[in-house]
């Protein structure tokens, strides 16, 4: 079947090529006529931390949309203020920045925007090798693809629940974006995730007038102006209706209270 999603008709001569390319870079998941992708302006300035050439982006690089720009692309990055740190799309093919020895900005790269992918596929900037599974970045980069893209391991919703528990719990980073009620008939532990990856997060509401523990395996559970290995909702009157998000910062976890009730 012809694409027609991708935008480039009306190119006399790349209509084949890119049906070819898109069938065959071993980025689509199902059928990849259902992917939606267009020419887009790469940044002069981009570059690819991952890459032997940083100059030359990768096929299937990840890319952020820089703020106040008319659609230009950079390759992504978590901690940039200046729009980046939104994933936005996906680089379809390799891409030199450089043309005779200057660097320019690019009309021709193709940026994926949404449809089924493979996530081993996919090159985060800053690692060496593909795929997201393990890395540093990964619930980041499902978190920012959930909305337009399936992931071929992950083709559901990356959130739940809400999920009731009664009794003590260990989660796991591939629960992020649960929500638990908990309305144990006594003390109830959970216990994190031994690695607090960014972008891995739960939300517990407290239904029941008894302890909500949180636990780690270390003493890098922040709360509270402290770096502790456990913190609870335990003191009478603030353990019922009490409620917490916990989110990963790659180094610590972190339980903020989100209706006033306090942990010690």
């Amino acid at each position: 079947m012809p694409i027609t999603t991708g935008g480039f008709r009306g190119f006399p001569g790349y209509g084949a090529e890119l049906e070819t390319l898109v069938s065959q870079s071993g980025l689509a998941w199902g059928r990849p006529e259902l992917l939606q992708y267009l020419p887009a302006k790469i940044a002069a300035t981009s570059r690819d931390p991952g890459s032997d050439n940083t100059k030359i982006l990768r096929p299937h690089l990840l890319l952020g949309k820089v703020a106040g720009e008319n659609s230009v692309f950079k390759p992504w990055d978590p901690d940039a203020t200046d729009g980046t740190a939104k994933i936005c799309g996906i680089l379809l093919e390799a891409l030199s920045i450089e043309y005779l020895g200057v660097d320019q900005e690019k009309f021709t790269g193709y940026v994926v925007f949404s449809g089924g992918i493979q996530p081993s596929a996919l090159q985060i900037p800053s690692e060496s090798s593909a795929g997201i599974a393990g890395k540093a970045d990964e619930y980041l980069v499902r978190n920012s693809l959930a909305p337009y893209f399936q992931l071929s391991d992950m083709p559901c919703s990356p959130t739940g629940g809400p999920i009731t528990i009664t009794d003590d719990v260990t989660l796991l980073n591939e629960m992020s974006g649960s929500t638990f009620n908990v309305v144990g008939t006594a003390e109830v532990e959970v216990t994190l995730p031994t690695l607090p990856r960014k972008g891995v997060s739960f939300t517990f509401n407290n239904l029941a007038n008894q302890n909500l523990v949180f636990t780690s395996g270390s003493s890098n559970v922040i709360a509270n102006n402290a770096t502790v290995a456990t913190i609870a909702y335990q003191t009478t009157n603030q353990k019922l209706g009490a409620s917490a998000m916990v989110y990963g910062t790659g180094s610590n976890w972190v339980v903020s209270p989100t209706n006033g009730k306090t942990l010690s």
